[in-house]
């Protein structure tokens, strides 16, 4: 691979990675707007804190789009089947409070939190 084929996939994924974590900033300046600073759940005030220090790339602290999770389905159609040992093999159980079920995810070599409501089958995604 020559040198300036390198350079253009690196400038595109720090850009794709800026554009990411602009929108998460966004997100929560549009939140403390509305609604004011005392409204941002710890999770959005760590972001802010740790970007504010130059961190960059961090995990939102927002769940996965309904497209994200709709696509970690197809790709991986054992999701499925929470009975199967594949399932077991790539989902720890955190914990369980009343109706909601907490799993550590790992497929596909990235990590996910996912919480279950066992009432009515939604779930929400998670980086980690």
């Amino acid at each position: 691979m020559k040198k300036s084929q390198l350079r253009k996939i690196i400038k595109e994924e720090i850009s794709k990675v800026l554009t990411e974590d602009m929108e998460v900033i966004n997100r929560i300046l549009d939140k403390i707007s509305a609604q004011g600073k005392d409204s941002l759940t710890p999770e959005e005030k760590g972001y802010l804190d740790k970007y504010s220090k130059g961190n960059s790339n961090l995990k939102s602290p927002y769940p996965l789009s309904d497209e994200e999770v709709d696509n970690l389905y197809y790709q991986y159609p054992e999701l499925e089947n929470p009975s199967s040992s594949w399932f077991h093999k790539h989902f720890e159980l955190l914990g369980d409070n009343e109706d909601i079920e907490t799993y550590k995810a790992s497929i596909g070599g990235k990590e996910y939190k996912v919480e279950a409501n066992t009432i009515t089958g939604e779930e929400k995604w998670y980086n980690i």
